[in-house]
């Protein structure tokens, strides 16, 4: 019996989309969830936040601005995101899959500013 191997086509870029996901996949509107998979394909794995004003998303979304505070607010209000300076959003550990290294020693993810 052999054992078969999955390799990725593109390494980069490549987000984990388990139970966290699923959670924000029933709690979110579908403009909102494609907001939360752009942020999380852009944010940082190893602190979960991205650095990105609604403008810059909207451009890359091809949505209107509008529309993506809109979403941020619903993210930041159902609690799935927040926002912490300037333009840098974190998203929350209960939706983020990967363990960030900083908190492991400080109990508290540690933030770069944009």
């Amino acid at each position: 019996m052999s054992a078969y191997r999955c390799h990725l086509k593109q390494p980069e870029g490549w987000f984990a989309a388990g139970r966290e996901v699923g959670c924000a996949l029933t709690l979110l509107s579908d403009s909102a969830f494609k907001l939360f998979l752009w942020l999380c394909l852009h944010a940082l794995r190893s602190r979960g936040s991205v650095c990105a004003n609604p403008a810059e998303i909207a451009r890359a979304l091809i949505k209107p601005e509008a529309e993506i505070v809109a979403g941020l607010q619903e993210l930041i209000t159902k609690g799935v995101c927040r926002p912490i300076h300037g333009a840098l959003i974190e998203i929350a550990d209960r939706f983020w899959p990967y363990r960030p290294l900083a908190a492991a020693a400080s109990g508290r993810r540690r933030v770069r500013v944009c």
